[in-house]
């Protein structure tokens, strides 16, 4: 039952991040704001994507691995994963930051222009995702996520606790640094 409650944890956390900061960004600066925030973080999730992908896929492999004694193994593969989900951010984040700009306003049939600093903010929150993600993977695959999960479940809320002020104070910039932080 722990283990499980636990994982709930990461849907839960990942919610809050989701719909919780569009929630802010909306009673703290208004509708407009939430088109230009939602739209623009949803172009720079698209390798955050790609990632869970690639560490949803190795898990089962990770827990047969863990499981049955090939650590060595499980150590590769979750070598291979993590480099494969740095090399796609690496692939995706300057390729977003370079034209993000364009496919927003291409996407939106120019309705939508976000500010090159809210991109280039939320293009952080994905590299900095990067680096735990893939090493997430194997706590997931080994029933050893609890303490992760009361981090992770904490931090999204600390997170968007801190949007308000700092959205308040600084606009979208300010919801994208919560992200970061």
């Amino acid at each position: 039952l722990a283990p499980g409650v636990a994982f709930m944890a990461f849907p839960t956390g990942r919610a809050l991040s989701l719909q919780g900061f569009t929630i802010v960004v909306g009673a703290t600066l208004g509708t407009a704001a939430v088109v230009v925030f939602s739209t623009t973080r949803t172009i720079t999730r698209i390798a955050l994507l790609a990632m869970a992908s690639i560490n949803n896929s190795i898990s089962p492999e990770l827990s047969r691995c863990v499981g049955g004694g090939h650590l060595g193994e499980a150590r590769a593969i979750l070598r291979r994963s993590g480099q494969l989900s740095l090399a796609v951010s690496c692939l995706f984040v300057p390729g977003l930051a370079v034209f993000g700009i364009q496919i927003v306003r291409w996407w939106t049939h120019g309705l939508v222009d976000p500010p090159v600093l809210l991109l280039v903010l939320l293009l952080l929150v994905i590299l900095a995702n990067s680096t735990w993600y893939a090493l997430s993977s194997v706590l997931t695959a080994t029933n050893r996520h609890k303490p992760l999960a009361v981090v992770y479940l904490s931090g999204t809320t600390a997170a968007l606790l801190g949007a308000v002020p700092l959205s308040s104070a600084f606009g979208l910039v300010g919801a994208a640094i919560a992200l970061l932080a």
